[in-house]
């Protein structure tokens, strides 16, 4: 299984994500917004239970409030490089590349994309780089790029970006699935609740994405399904009432078989 989850900088959030989605030796947990203050305690923790922390570059050299990175078990993934040609600069905290050790039968890149896609600070654009990175990579093996895309409102610079990257052999696995892209509509497919500053009104947006290459669709299409966990959010997506268990703003995406999955649609 493999899960994609912005923890929005809850320290608890990742050790309670590591007990839930990593259950098998090639479980992979990509987590959002880790902040560099808690890497210590967290890579205790999850050490404690025979699991890695991976980070996307050395966060002594690099300083940064938080961290894209990759959650499994010990030696079970490598951190890919090919990225590191790869521009980024202010970004590189924000994006993450890995393989299995054993076999690089895939590649898996965690994303975590900034809301207008360029911070100012530099002429470094992410979209920019994250396609750079498709063009050096392999095209003999499948690439899942997955995570925090910030992307939601049609006519967006963010979304014209996101088409951009998919022309680059991507494709939308969950809409390929048959699900709802409408996130109010098929609160299902919610991965954020959108709460209005002035009126307090609450809306459905899905702003976190799994994308593959669309040459290897029907093959992961046998191995995979895809499901959204919102029983982590701060707010219902159905009732639009707010949980007192909550641990983030954001759902958990998941890829898993139907049996991996079967326990998480059950609980909710």
């Amino acid at each position: 299984m493999i899960t994609s989850w912005n923890v929005n900088k809850n320290e608890s959030a990742v050790s309670h994500a590591a007990r839930t989605f990593i259950k098998e030796y090639d479980d992979l947990l990509i987590v959002h917004e880790l902040k560099r203050g808690h890497i210590k305690n967290v890579s205790s923790e999850l050490a404690d239970m025979g699991l890695e922390l991976i980070l996307p570059q050395n966060e002594q050299k690099y300083s940064a409030d938080f961290y894209t990175a990759a959650v499994c078990k010990k030696g079970a993934y490598t951190l890919d490089e090919s990225f590191a040609a790869v521009a980024f600069e202010e970004y590189r905290n924000r994006v993450i590349v890995l393989h299995k050790t054993a076999v690089r039968d895939m590649y898996i890149i965690g994303v975590h994309i900034p809301l207008n896609g360029n911070s100012g600070f530099s002429a470094t654009n992410y979209w920019d780089s994250l396609i750079e990175l498709r063009r050096i990579m392999p095209k003999d093996k499948p690439v899942i790029c997955m995570g925090d895309l910030n992307t939601c409102e049609p006519g967006h610079y963010s979304k014209s970006r996101l088409y951009e990257f998919m022309s680059k052999g991507f494709v939308d696995f969950w809409t390929e699935k048959g699900y709802g892209h409408n996130a109010e509509a098929f609160p299902e497919a919610a991965t954020y609740v959108q709460v209005d500053k002035k009126t307090g009104k609450k809306t459905n947006e899905r702003l976190d994405y799994v994308l593959v290459t669309g040459k290897d669709f029907a093959k992961l299409n046998i191995r995979y399904d895809i499901y959204t966990d919102s029983s982590v959010l701060f707010i219902d997506p159905v009732t639009h009432k707010e949980r007192q268990d909550g641990l983030s703003d954001h759902s958990a995406i998941m890829l898993g078989t139907p049996s991996e999955l079967e326990p998480f649609k059950t609980k909710t």
